[in-house]
């Protein structure tokens, strides 16, 4: 109760942005408040199995700076956002893959286009929540990718504390990437590594921030 979700047509193949009103129950992470039914217990004799995969990365990443409404990453990342809201108003999530290198945001930043791309870097409703005065915490229920996050507020919401958790596939690099007297070849390879980390969790993916899909072929 209290919640609904959205698509968004600049990352249409990836999660689902969350919305909330007054009637949100936020302490149902906890167990608590509104309707709870008794679990059902069905015996099935089919053995499991441990997954071969190794646990995911989470590790807290403090390579941002915030600038107005805008947290701006040093560089690309795929993390889960922590934050802790208090007040009355409204708050709005919502992330881009561009960033920018410079101390504050260029001109037309906020609006601006991709080549080819017809709608605006940040577009769609992201996830946004009422708040009605508590104290509350929101942990992401999926990761987010880019190198902006917009948090847009309304109100006299307050922010108390905002932490990110970067994730996906723990490789581990055995080589180095520098190629001797061949500058193409370097920025290659450092860029595929990139590449590579950012599109591996449990399975691959064409594309972190638009199309966390694998069609068939595409690992190949």
């Amino acid at each position: 109760m209290g919640c609904s979700f959205a698509n968004s047509k600049t990352d249409w193949g990836s999660y689902a942005h969350i919305l909330t009103d007054e009637a949100f129950n936020w302490r149902a992470f906890e167990g608590g408040g509104g309707e709870w039914k008794k679990p059902e217990y069905v015996n099935d004799p089919r053995p499991l199995e441990s997954t071969p995969l190794p646990p995911m990365r989470c590790e807290e990443i403090h390579n941002y700076r915030q600038c107005g409404p805008f947290f701006c990453f040093d560089d690309y990342v795929c993390v889960y956002g922590d934050y802790i809201f208090s007040g009355t108003g409204e708050v709005r999530l919502r992330w881009a893959e561009p960033g920018y290198d410079a101390p504050t945001p260029p001109d037309g930043f906020p609006t601006g286009h991709k080549p080819g791309e017809p709608y605006p870097y940040f577009s769609g409703p992201g996830d946004r929540f009422q708040l009605t005065g508590e104290r509350i915490r929101w942990r992401d229920y999926w990761w987010h990718a880019g190198r902006t996050l917009e948090m847009t507020i309304r109100g006299n919401v307050k922010i108390e504390s905002v932490r990110f958790f970067q994730t996906g596939y723990p490789w581990e690099l055995r080589r180095d990437l520098n190629v001797p007297g061949d500058e193409r070849m370097t920025r290659l390879l450092r860029r595929s590594w990139r590449t590579l980390q950012a599109c591996s969790f449990e399975t691959l993916m064409d594309c972190a921030y638009y199309e966390q899909l694998q069609y068939i072929s595409d690992s190949r």
